[in-house]
Parts: C-alpha cells; sequence; structure tokens
C-alpha cells in the first residue's frame, strides 16, 4: 500500500479558492472593559485581517489568529514570512498589504488578502459599504480596480516557504 503525504501547497490553494463567498470569518466579538460583547467586525465591514489570520491559522502558518493589522504583520514575520520583492507576480498564497483607505468609520485602514493566480486576489471584500458589497471573501483584480473602480495600491506581500512549489 502507498503511503501518503500531505500536500499543504494545493490544500491551501484550494482551500482558498473555496472560502470565496464564506460568511464564516464575517464576525470576530471581544468584550469591552464593561464585559459587553463587541463585534470588531462589524458584521464583515473590517473582517479582512480575520479572515486572513484565521485561514493562515488553520493551516498553521501562524500561531494565533488576531483582528488587528498591525499585529498580523508582526505575526507573519515572527512565524518565517518574509517580503517578497522579486519582479513579477507573487508566488500564489502571498499575503498582500494593500495601502490604506479612509473607512467608513473616518479612519485609515489597510486591507489585507491573499494572492491567487493570474494578478487575481482574494479578501475579504473591500467595497465595505458601497452596493454589491458581500462582506465575505471574493476574488478580485489584484489593484481592486475591478470592484472599488480604482487602484488600490500594493504596499507589501509576504511569502512563507512551506508553499514553495
Amino acid at each position: 500500500m502507498n503511503s501518503l503525504k500531505f500536500d499543504l501547497r494545493t490544500t491551501y490553494l484550494e482551500r482558498l479558492a473555496d472560502s470565496v463567498g464564506s460568511g464564516l470569518f464575517r464576525r470576530c466579538f471581544c468584550k469591552d472593559d464593561k464585559g459587553a460583547l463587541v463585534d470588531v467586525c462589524s458584521a464583515g465591514l473590517f473582517a479582512c485581517v480575520v479572515f486572513a489570520s484565521n485561514f493562515l491559522k488553520i493551516h498553521d502558518l501562524i500561531k494565533v489568529s488576531m483582528a488587528n493589522v498591525g499585529t498580523f504583520e508582526n505575526e507573519l514575520i515572527s512565524c518565517g514570512w518574509t517580503v517578497f520583492s522579486g519582479g513579477g507576480d507573487p508566488p500564489a498564497g502571498s499575503v498582500l498589504f494593500w495601502e490604506p483607505r479612509m473607512g467608513s468609520d473616518g479612519n485609515l485602514h489597510r486591507h489585507v488578502g491573499f494572492y491567487y493566480f493570474d494578478e487575481l486576489a482574494i479578501s475579504n471584500d473591500p467595497r465595505n459599504l458601497k452596493e454589491g458589497s458581500t462582506r465575505a471573501p471574493i476574488m478580485h483584480k489584484m489593484d481592486c480596480s475591478d470592484v472599488l473602480g480604482y487602484v488600490r495600491k500594493i504596499e507589501k506581500v509576504y511569502f512563507h516557504p512551506l508553499l514553495k512549489c
């Protein structure tokens, strides 16, 4: 009988595609100082890092899931993710950080998602309160121009060696 060896890269990329449309990471509750529950994702409005960190945690590519983009970036670095600075498209499965934009709450927010293939990305819907927003992961152009109507530049790309071909 042949033994089987788990293929992390293929499983990761297939599950990433399967995440599109899922509401699984739309909510994340914390308790405030008075013990009241607060949905820090605002029903999916600010769920990009909850989606990304939980997805990576499921695959043991980070240690903890979280709801803060800055903390998430530090976690990537501490878990062996490195900045991709090569030419051309990043490797499939890389984590993308888009430039900050003003959110519906009046604060600047960075956006996080994943590079898929052929200049496509998967991230929690970056349209926020705009018409058509799913508040769930969607597949879109890497520059977000197809869903936002303008280009949102990528600040950084991180890659993990375990996802190498």
